[in-house]
């Protein structure tokens, strides 16, 4: 693409330079990436000032700069548009770049605390088992198809996203089901992405380090169904899918002008409403309530916020075209979300399970799910992040373990730079009881619990679920929980049937 034509998607500028034979071919905002022909966005983040290296992409071909500070010096007769705010225009640009690739995409976008990951999954779930490509970007991973690319962010950057939404388009993707975080939207990572519709899960306390308030964090969850604003889609209306039984659907209501459809477990107003639950080990059944008919639903997953997330997904699909009856049936399959309520299978008579659980609320939905199982001991290993993380939330993560678990075993998350044992100190907190111990190393901490268990026991793994690193001081290692899991257990085994056999 011309640089001109760039630059005249741009209002207010000043060019530095010919740019009118400049052709950009590629668009970076990491220097480390630049190739020959890439228009360079020179970031001012919260950690790294990308003005810093201008010259590093220079030097791996740059030939245009976006910037917003003089970077002459560093780049001499090479051409820069200066603007004042580049994360907006770099957004901006990557949406003509790409050429506004949601817009021919049909883009469903779920946010709230819990439940963004499971959403989509059934979302895309419903889909594919109804004929159709899919796409997903979120905390797991982005997929484009059957392909898988790795994530950063639960939402990346605009320049990730619009690459990764064209990358859809090119293999004709119908639709897309994007997890949209609170970081997202206060960061403008969605700016420019034209969403149909917009699903709100939850609204629970979580990164209060950034929003300071609950208020302020529910304002920039609405921030996606503001955005929906007051036009129509490719000629269809847009809609917002909200959750009736969440205290913020009240104002939530009053955030969109778009047609909201709503659910509920406890509220049969709802246009979704699911009654006569009953839970297993293995699945949920219940009745939906909608459209004036009532379906028989049967999901292999278990839990009522489970029922509240399929809810959601239905009622997505529903305003986009999927009729209830072939949704409901696609869900009869499902194969489940890594990391989300996630069995680990063993001979030992174990019922081992590893979910990403981190919050009060997810925890204390997952703990109302483990309560309805068959057990002999529940024990909980449960940790919380450290560095620049919302502390607030430590003591009601250990009350809620240390008062609903026979043993809890605190370990590590991703302590960062933070020491550990403080961390589980404050998740501690008053509690007087010696049901608990501490052990810093997370794997150490999983063998601990596998040793600890006997057959009949329920032993859950929270806080880490589907994420494949763990951050300790400055370094990430890898780190998955589920296979850690899977192979104590199966030593534990080999050591039994040995002594057995002896």
């Amino acid at each position: 693409m011309n640089g001109l034509e760039l630059a005249n998607q741009i209002a207010i500028k000043k060019i530095v330079g010919d740019i009118t034979s400049v052709e950009v071919v590629n668009l970076q905002q990491d220097s480390r990436k630049v190739t020959p022909g890439t228009a360079f966005f020179c970031v001012d983040g919260e950690y790294v000032d990308g003005h810093h290296y201008a010259d590093k992409a220079a030097e791996s071909g740059a030939v245009l700069f976006i910037a917003s500070k003089d970077i002459s010096s560093k780049v001499g007769d090479i051409p820069v548009i200066y603007v004042n705010d580049v994360k907006h225009i770099m957004a901006k640009l990557a949406n003509h770049f790409y050429d506004y690739p949601s817009s021919k995409l049909n883009m469903i976008g779920v946010t709230g605390t819990n439940g963004k990951t499971t959403v989509t999954h059934l979302i895309e779930w419903i889909y594919r088992k109804n004929n159709q490509d899919t796409g997903i970007i979120g905390t797991i991973y982005r997929k484009v198809k059957d392909q898988i690319y790795p994530t950063i962010n639960t939402t990346p950057d605009p320049l990730i996203m619009h690459e990764t939404l064209n990358e859809m388009v090119k293999e004709q993707v119908s639709m897309c089901a994007c997890e949209v975080s609170s970081h997202a939207l206060f960061q403008g990572r969605i700016w420019g992405v034209d969403f149909n519709t917009a699903v709100f899960t939850n609204l629970t306390p979580d990164h209060l380090e950034t929003h300071k308030t609950m208020e302020e964090y529910g304002t920039v969850k609405s921030l996606l169904f503001a955005q929906l604003g007051n036009t129509l889609k490719n000629g269809k209306a847009r809609f917002g899918v909200i959750n009736l039984d969440d205290p913020f659907a009240e104002k939530l209501i009053y955030r969109t002008s778009a047609e909201l459809i709503t659910y509920s477990l406890v509220d049969e107003s709802a246009h979704f409403f699911a009654k006569n639950m009953k839970f297993f080990t293995d699945k949920t059944t219940f009745d939906l309530v909608a459209n004036g008919e009532v379906f028989a639903v049967e999901l292999p997953l278990v839990g009522d916020f489970n029922v509240a997330n399929t809810l959601a997904a239905i009622a997505a699909s529903f305003v986009n075209g999927i009729q209830i009856q072939d949704a409901v049936t696609a869900l009869a399959s499902f194969e489940g979300v890594s990391g989300r309520m996630q069995g680990i299978e063993n001979d030992l008579g174990i019922q081992a399970i590893v979910d990403y659980a981190h919050t009060p609320d997810g925890l204390e939905k997952l703990i109302g799910t483990l309560k309805k199982l068959d057990y002999k001991k529940l024990m909980i290993m449960i940790g919380h992040d450290g560095g620049n993380r919302d502390n607030s939330i430590r003591p009601a993560l250990g009350k809620l373990s240390l008062d609903n678990a026979d043993y809890v075993v605190f370990t590590s998350v991703n302590p960062r730079n933070e020491d550990p044992t403080k961390i589980m100190t404050e998740m501690v907190a008053d509690h007087k009881g010696e049901n608990y111990e501490f052990v810093i190393d997370r794997k150490e901490a999983i063998y601990r619990m596998v040793e600890l268990a006997e057959a009949g026991d329920l032993i859950v793994f929270c806080g880490k679920g589907h994420e494949s690193l763990q951050h300790l001081d400055g370094v990430s290692i890898p780190f998955n929980e589920a296979e850690y899991v899977r192979q104590a257990l199966a030593e534990k085994s080999e050591t039994l049937k040995g002594i057995n056999h002896e």
